[in-house]
């Protein structure tokens, strides 16, 4: 089973067929504003002011299943009821993922990766993951983001990490169209 996991860094833009599934995944599972980039089952949504953005903007015509806490999603329902209860909910601790040591609930992307495992997926290519930089693949920066090399370091290591973590389980986790020392680079 192939996933594909959309983060809104600037290689996104690179991505074929924008608002349509990615061609050959079985399932695409969207990281904060890449939900704007094109359909998608699942959508990892870790904090309320991308989701706030989003229902300003006025949200997404497809309706994927919302993965965050459950703590962020009861915020998310008192604050947007009614456009929460358009999409469907998977709670971050249901995620059937055992990583030992691995801080993979900190960031969206790492939670992406998770719940790609916990869907049965055996390839994962990763869209837009530049880990570097400031803006999403639109221009788009927000004031609460935190994009500083620092913490670009540790998301970096983090995917290092699950990257061997998953070569030991016979699954192959990558960046697509990404520059990087690290992890292997796939441009088709």
């Amino acid at each position: 089973m192939r996933a594909a996991i959309l983060c809104p860094g600037p290689s996104l833009k690179t991505v074929e067929g924008r608002k349509s599934k990615v061609e050959g995944t079985d399932y695409v599972i969207a990281v904060n504003r890449a939900v704007l980039w094109g359909p998608c089952d699942y959508w990892s949504c870790p904090d309320v002011h991308t989701f706030a953005w989003l229902v300003k903007a006025g949200g997404v015509s497809w309706q994927p299943t919302l993965v965050c806490l459950r703590q962020i999603h009861r915020v998310m329902l008192e604050r947007y009821r009614a456009e929460t209860e358009r999409y469907g909910f998977f709670a971050r601790g249901q995620i059937n993922f055992e990583a030992p040591n691995l801080q993979w609930q900190r960031f969206g992307a790492h939670v992406a990766i998770a719940m790609a495992c916990h869907l049965g997926a055996s390839t994962i290519d990763c869209y837009g993951m530049d880990l570097a930089g400031t803006e999403d693949a639109d221009g788009f920066a927000h004031p609460l983001q935190r994009r500083e090399p620092e913490r670009w370091e540790l998301e970096r290591r983090l995917f290092g990490e699950l990257v061997e973590l998953l070569d030991g389980r016979g699954i192959e986790l990558r960046r697509v169209g990404v520059d990087s020392e690290r992890t292997q680079e796939v441009t088709g």
